[in-house]
């Protein structure tokens, strides 16, 4: 189980605030370039298939950009 569904399974009615507590400030490796990033906010309005622009311009979602 990720801790995403951990958080929600057991803070539903304040599950966006424990997320923010729990989330913000830290490190994270990603699998697809082994860079770490650091949280520093959280976009609750975004989907995985909202897109957004690319260095050369073009359009993509965040789903074709993590394949």
């Amino acid at each position: 189980m990720s801790s995403r569904n951990v958080m929600y399974r057991d803070c539903t009615e304040y599950f966006q605030d424990e997320c923010i507590k729990e989330l913000i400030g830290n490190i994270v490796i990603t699998r697809y370039n082994n860079r770490t990033y650091r949280i520093d906010s959280i976009e609750w309005d975004k989907s995985p298939k909202d897109t957004f622009t690319l260095m050369d311009g073009t359009q993509t979602t965040f789903v074709e950009y993590y394949r």
